[in-house]
């Protein structure tokens, strides 16, 4: 397990500058957020690399991660940043976050946070129409934009290279999907709560790892702002680019690992 949580932390840098040139520029917008709070001192690191270490400690984890639940971490996945960002909140802190520009970013007043969204929802307009221009003149795939079906779903989704694992039925609220394009490794992902999905646009998907079965990932615990993919998606089309998003980072991921591998 630990060989692949240093493959993903070696190989993100890269997979991430790959996706955000790729067009998808809204969690760029969303770091540059959370560096404009506060000039950093020279001890700290930017949002990105505190991800990293979080994520590091997630998977070292019994439970999910909390800055106030980090005595139970395994040996060897323990942060030595995370340490020196905890030292400096205080054994007393209530703060949601080790990172003192995020622990900022969340108090933003309501209308600085109000004029922030409007920016941050513009752009992920922008990237959906851009991806329903790309759709329109796609002659290989073609998508049923006038209502969303799980068909349609899992066309998308086999377009990334995975399937549904066994039949789906119309009462599951949740499809699970297994890759079936040769990986040096297992993963698979899951389509939550279809209701919401249906109901709200709101589109959750969650990455796993033959090597840790039981730790769900999902986008925004590898790049900045990732949840705003998946929430307020008011058409058809921006739910389906919400997926094909989360799908993309998924594939570009683990082609990252296998590259270093």
């Amino acid at each position: 397990m630990k060989q692949l949580v240093d493959d993903l932390l070696n190989c993100l840098p890269v997979v991430r500058r790959q996706f955000y040139m790729r067009g998808f520029e809204l969690p760029q917008l969303y770091l540059n957020a959370i560096e404009s709070m506060r000039l950093r001192p020279a001890q700290e690191q930017n949002y990105e690399h505190y991800l990293d270490q979080v994520l590091l400690e997630y998977c070292g984890s019994k439970h999910p991660w909390k800055p106030s639940q980090r005595e139970s971490l395994r040996p060897g996945y323990r942060s030595a940043y995370l340490d020196k960002l905890a030292s400096y909140l205080g054994d007393d802190s209530k703060e949601i976050s080790l990172d003192p520009n995020f622990n900022e970013f969340v108090r933003l007043n309501d209308q600085a946070w109000m004029d922030l969204l409007q920016k941050l929802r513009l752009e992920k307009q922008a990237e959906v129409d851009r991806y329903q221009l790309e759709l329109s003149s796609s002659s290989s795939t073609k998508f049923d934009l006038s209502k969303i079906t799980t068909d349609t779903l899992l066309q998308l989704a086999e377009c990334h290279g995975y399937r549904p694992v066994g039949k789906v039925k119309s009462r599951d609220q949740t499809i699970a999907l297994e890759n079936f394009i040769a990986q040096p490794f297992k993963t698979g992902m899951k389509i939550l709560d279809r209701k919401a999905l249906e109901n709200r646009g709101d589109v959750m998907i969650q990455y796993f790892f033959e090597d840790m079965p039981d730790k769900p990932f999902g986008l925004n615990s590898f790049v900045p702002g990732g949840y705003l993919y998946s929430e307020w998606n008011k058409s058809v089309s921006a739910i389906i680019f919400s997926l094909h998003v989360q799908c993309q980072f998924f594939r570009d991921l683990v082609d990252g690992v296998a590259r270093i591998r």
